[in-house]
């Protein structure tokens, strides 16, 4: 069965966690690092090794993933092997991605999907893009429940680490700031006063 490289970064990881998913339930092995990575291995050994054996690389790009280093050096790796890259765009238009990114001039040939919306929408033509590179399905096994189980667990992870950070970055009750924070005013052209609770005292500073 053909193997599938996700590439991507931290920042991304819950999106390339719900693509594995859904190549996970389509037929396709896939690699994924939150997954698929193995503590006290070099992570640099782990993903090259997985590129060669992969039969697509697919590259998640956004913004900070243009920048990346390591993603970059994925990237290398997977065309000197020749292996055929799927970019998908994430919050990123083509035209950022030729003019604003180091990738520009290498991946200018390729033509890109633009993800929007739920990737149940994108899994079609991703899809119909490995069958025209010999991209194969395998058939369904007790192993893919297991590891459906296991992209689960980390999409979990993942939600809980993003909430975690959004508490942090509100005030908690009893702050200084959160004190500051309990009413706004706001006026109209015609000077007619406005009220807003908690946190949308910040509007003012809009």
């Amino acid at each position: 069965m053909s193997q599938i490289f996700i590439s991507h970064v931290e920042e991304d990881a819950s999106f390339a966690l719900n693509l594995a998913h859904h190549l996970t339930k389509a037929g396709y092995s896939n690699w994924c690092y939150e997954v698929d990575s193995i503590p006290g291995r070099s992570h640099l050994d782990q993903t090259y090794e997985a590129i060669e054996n992969a039969d697509a690389f697919v590259l998640v790009i956004s913004s900070i993933c243009a920048e990346s280093h390591e993603v970059t050096t994925e990237l290398t790796r997977a065309q000197d092997k020749g292996k055929p890259v799927f970019p998908l765009l994430l919050g990123i238009t083509h035209e950022e991605l030729m003019t604003k990114t180091k990738w520009g001039q290498r991946l200018g040939p390729v033509a890109c999907l633009s993800v929007s919306g739920e990737i149940t929408r994108l899994m079609p033509r991703l899809t119909r893009g490995f069958a025209s590179a010999g991209i194969e399905q395998g058939p369904d096994s007790t192993d893919t429940i297991d590891r459906l189980q296991l992209i689960d667990q980390e999409l979990r992870h993942c939600a809980a680490l993003n909430s975690a950070e959004i508490a942090r970055e509100l005030p908690a009750e009893g702050d200084e700031e959160y004190k500051e924070d309990q009413t706004a005013e706001v006026k109209d052209k015609r000077g007619k006063v406005f009220r807003f609770p908690g946190h949308a005292a910040s509007l003012p500073n809009v």
